[in-house]
C-alpha cells in the first residue's frame, strides 16, 4: 500500500511540474567534443543556431573535453554519467561499439529516412561495425601528392603533368635530388614514408589490402605489401637511410617539405591551411596519389575524420533530442558553415562540393574529387592495436635496416593476427 502511495505521489509531482512548465519540459543534454581555437567558435554558433530553433524543447550544451572524448568516454559510460552526444574518431568506431560505449542508430535513420547515403562512402562505411551504425559522419579529410612548382621547373619538369606512377617519381625525384659537395643531402625529391600517408596506403595503392573482407585474416603480408615496402626501402637507400633524411629535416624547423626543400610530399587536406598561413600555398600543386604502373588510371587515396554518436544508456527522451542534433548538425547548413570556415571537408557530399566550400582554397577541388575514391581502415574491434603494427612497427623496423621485407611484413602480420583472433573472441563473448 505505502509503494502505491508513493507512485501516486510521485506522478502527482510529476504533473505538476508539466504543469508549471506549460506542460512541456526542457531536454538539455550535452554535447561532448567541441573543438578549441577557430574551431570552438563556428560550433558554438551552430549550437546556438540549434538551440534558437528547438527553444522551449531541447538546448544542447557544447563541452571542451581537454583529454580528448576517445579517452574519458569510456569512465563516462561506466559511471552511468555520459552525454547524450560524444564526438569520437570514426577509427575508434569498431573498438568503442565492441566495448558497449556507443549503441547502433539504425532505427533512427529508418525511422526519420535521414539522408545516410548522402555522405561519402568512405565516411559512412566507417561507422558501420557488423552490419549496425554506430554514427553520423562529422567531417572527413583525405591526402595527395603535393608537389613544389619551383622545384620542378628548375629541374626542368613539366608542372601540369605531375607522376602518376611510382616509376615516374622515381624519375622526376632523381632529376629533383641535389648533395653537397661533402655528401650532405641538400634537396630532397621523394621519401615515401615522410607525410601522412604510410605504408598501409602504399599497400592500398599497389591493389593489396591491410585484412580479407570478413575483417578476420590478416593479409598485408601479400605481394603487394612487398612490392610496396621495398619501394620504400629502395627510395630511402638513395639517400642513405633514415638518420642522413633526418639530419637533412632537422635543418628545417617548419619541417624539410615547408623549408621548401622538398619535390614531392603525400599529406592531407589540412596541410592546405599550414601553407596559407606561411603564404606559400602559390608555391604547390597538388595531384593524384601514385600507384605502380598499369594502376595509375584508377585514383586512390585514404580518409579519416569524426563520427557523432550517441553513447550507451542514452535513452528515451534523451535520445531522440540526441538524434535530432545529430541531424542538424550533419545537415548542409551546418555541415557547410563549419567547413567553409575552418577548412575541415563536410563528410555531407553536398556541402563538400558547394560553391561556399570549394572557394575556401583553389587546391582544395582535387581533395573533394578524390574523396569518391577513398578507402579506409578497417572497422575491427582492434583498430588501434593494429594500427601499432601496420604503421609504427613496419615503419621502425623498416627504418632500422635490418630485416628484409618480407620478414618483417610476415612478422608483423603473425603478431596482427593473435590480436585480430583475441579481439573478434572478446567482442563476442568467446573469452
Amino acid at each position: 500500500m505505502r509503494k502505491a502511495v508513493t507512485i501516486m505521489l510521485a506522478l502527482l509531482a510529476g504533473l505538476l511540474l508539466l504543469a508549471g512548465t506549460g506542460g512541456a519540459q526542457v531536454i538539455e543534454i550535452d554535447y561532448w567534443g567541441v573543438w578549441g581555437g577557430v574551431s570552438r567558435a563556428v560550433e558554438m554558433e551552430i549550437i546556438e543556431e540549434f538551440n534558437r530553433l528547438y527553444e522551449g524543447r531541447i538546448r544542447v550544451n557544447g563541452v571542451e573535453v581537454p583529454e580528448g572524448v576517445d579517452a574519458k568516454l569510456p569512465a563516462a559510460v561506466a559511471g552511468g554519467a555520459p552525454p547524450a552526444v560524444a564526438k569520437v574518431d570514426r577509427f575508434r568506431v569498431g573498438s568503442f561499439a565492441s566495448a558497449g560505449l556507443i549503441q547502433p542508430i539504425d532505427d533512427l535513420i529508418a525511422r526519420d529516412t535521414y539522408h545516410f547515403d548522402e555522405h561519402y562512402p568512405a565516411t559512412r562505411e566507417e561507422t558501420i561495425y557488423n552490419g549496425r551504425v554506430y554514427g553520423i559522419p562529422w567531417n572527413t579529410d583525405d591526402r595527395a601528392m603535393y608537389y613544389h612548382i619551383g622545384l620542378f621547373q628548375e629541374a626542368g619538369l613539366d608542372i601540369n603533368n605531375p607522376p602518376r606512377t611510382w616509376e615516374e617519381v622515381d624519375e622526376a625525384a632523381r632529376k629533383i635530388d641535389r648533395w653537397e659537395a661533402d655528401g650532405r643531402l641538400r634537396q630532397v625529391g621523394f621519401v615515401p614514408s615522410w607525410g601522412n600517408w604510410y605504408f598501409v596506403a602504399w599497400l592500398w595503392a599497389a591493389g593489396g589490402d591491410l585484412l580479407d573482407e570478413s575483417n578476420r585474416k590478416v593479409i598485408w603480408n601479400s605481394p603487394e605489401g612487398v612490392r610496396a615496402l621495398q619501394w620504400m626501402k629502395d627510395r630511402l637507400e638513395i639517400y642513405g637511410g633514415i638518420d642522413e633524411l633526418n639530419a637533412f629535416s632537422a635543418n628545417f624547423p617548419s619541417g624539410a617539405w615547408l623549408g621548401e626543400r622538398v619535390g614531392m610530399m603525400m599529406d592531407g587536406s589540412w596541410a592546405l591551411g599550414t601553407l596559407k598561413d606561411l603564404g606559400l600555398t602559390q608555391n604547390f600543386m597538388v595531384a593524384n596519389p601514385p600507384r605502380p604502373a598499369g594502376l595509375e588510371d584508377t585514383p586512390m587515396t585514404w580518409s579519416g575524420g569524426f563520427a557523432l554518436a550517441i553513447p550507451t544508456g542514452i535513452t528515451g527522451p534523451e535520445r531522440d533530442a540526441a538524434w535530432e542534433f545529430i541531424k542538424f548538425y550533419t545537415d548542409h547548413w551546418a555541415q557547410t558553415t563549419f567547413g567553409s570556415r575552418t577548412g575541415q571537408i563536410p563528410s555531407l557530399r553536398s556541402a563538400a562540393t558547394s560553391v561556399e566550400f570549394l572557394s575556401i582554397d583553389p587546391l582544395i577541388h582535387k581533395f573533394v574529387e578524390l574523396m569518391a575514391y577513398s578507402r579506409f581502415r578497417p572497422v575491427i574491434p582492434v583498430g588501434g592495436e593494429l594500427w601499432s603494427l601496420y604503421v609504427d612497427e613496419i615503419h621502425a623496423l623498416l627504418h632500422a635496416g635490418e630485416m628484409p621485407v618480407e620478414q618483417i611484413l610476415e612478422e608483423t602480420a603473425r603478431q596482427a593476427q593473435i590480436i585480430l583472433d583475441e579481439g573478434w573472441a572478446r567482442a563476442e563473448g568467446r573469452l
